[in-house]
């Protein structure tokens, strides 16, 4: 395993924010991103269908709607340039009028003047979509409908594991024990299949594995796994994507830093948090990294095709 060196010549972000040409490199990158869940679903890993699929039957939108998908990639746009990437709406005030979404300043206006009806507990400080706020308010509003949904859900998550079976028992342990050597070692195959870098940054009881690939020119993203607790207790698997210049470090052991960037897949693939919750055995588990590692990949390979 591909392990790095800390560098003395790199200075730490200001305020956990990229750099503007960076910013500006990555805001462009985000126009690829339908192109990149297309070849996701086309590689075969449809669990976030099913989700938008219900998010856009939530209700009918007006004329001067966008889908789901196309809300989450203004937010995405306004998250590159705001410290650490912490979107909300208190935390887009600080934009700069030019930087700020008129779609998302358009969904502000209509929630706060109430031009979309009732929306329940809008929780409009994170959510501005109106059709993800009903879908976010099922457990409450239609558990009927969210237990149904959690049921579709599992069984598209074991016909995936049918169908990705020979890789599955190709890059997991024979060991089912659900410990770090094991994840360590999943993680590591995955890595090789995928040809991303990896690297084991700590050891011990708090391991903190990372997948590497650069996704534009002089950016590079991150795969991190470190919580083997979560996935220990309830099969969530913590994984997130870190976005940085390509010529800073991988952080060194116990560093706290502060990232430009970090976001976990659901935020790039609507839906794609599914793969990382209440992964009850250890082929769910393997699915939930190898789909991760999946859209890395993915990101990877269109670098040159930009």
């Amino acid at each position: 395993m591909k392990t790095n060196s800390p560098s003395t010549t790199q200075k730490p972000f200001e305020n956990g924010k990229l750099l503007y040409e960076s910013s500006e490199k990555l805001i462009e990158w985000t126009d690829n991103l339908n192109r990149f869940r297309r070849d996701f679903t086309i590689a075969g890993f449809n669990v976030p269908q099913l989700d938008l699929a219900l998010i856009e039957a939530m209700r009918s939108r007006s004329s001067q709607e966008k889908r789901y998908e196309c809300y989450l990639d203004e937010v995405l746009k306004e998250s590159v340039q705001l410290p650490r990437g912490l979107w909300n709406v208190e935390t887009r005030k600080s934009l700069q009028p030019e930087e700020r979404s008129k779609y998302l300043d358009f969904l502000q206006n209509a929630i706060q003047s109430n031009e979309f009806g009732p929306l329940g507990n809008s929780q409009t400080h994170a959510i501005l979509d109106p059709n993800y706020i009903l879908y976010s308010n099922l457990k409450v509003r239609d558990i009927t409908t969210w237990e149904k949904h959690i049921s579709v859900v599992e069984r598209q998550k074991q016909s995936e594991i049918h169908k990705f079976h020979e890789r599955i028992n190709l890059i997991s342990p024979s060991a089912r024990t659900v410990d770090s050597s094991n994840v360590i070692k999943v993680i590591q195959a995955i890595a090789d299949e995928q040809k991303l870098e990896c690297a084991l940054v700590e050891k011990g009881r708090t391991p903190r594995v990372i997948l590497r690939t650069e996704i534009a020119d002089g950016i590079s993203m991150y795969l991190e796994w470190s919580d083997l607790l979560a996935l220990r207790k309830w099969g969530s698997l913590q994984l997130v994507f870190v976005v940085q210049e390509s010529d800073r470090q991988i952080w060194a052991s116990g560093e706290i830093r502060s990232c430009p960037f970090a976001v976990g897949l659901s935020r790039l693939v609507p839906g794609g948090d599914w793969y990382s919750w209440k992964n009850a055995d250890w082929d769910s588990m393997v699915l939930g990294f190898l789909a991760n590692a999946e859209f890395l990949r993915i990101c990877s390979n269109q670098l040159g095709n930009a």
